[in-house]
């Protein structure tokens, strides 16, 4: 009979720590940060269409600085 009880104590562990791993788990998974996937050919079109506008945008707000031009600064110590 005490063998009997035995085993049902190592079953029931082992099915608490299962729980317990899988909860574990979960805290993890939850814990990493949520990826937005990106997966259609449109949404890598507009990623990339987007990525030439702000490249485009940036160009324009150097040419505007006259701190970091070099064609502005060559023309204004002419």
């Amino acid at each position: 009979m005490f063998h009997q009880y035995e085993t049902e104590l190592v079953k029931e562990r082992e099915r608490l720590e299962r729980i317990q791993h899988a909860e574990i788990e979960q805290l993890i998974q939850a814990s990493r940060p949520r990826r937005q996937k990106f997966a259609g050919p449109l949404h890598r079109d507009l990623l990339h269409s987007l990525g030439h506008l702000l490249g485009n945008v940036g160009a324009h707000l150097v040419a505007l600085d006259p701190k970091t031009n070099s064609t502005r600064r060559s023309h204004a110590a002419r």
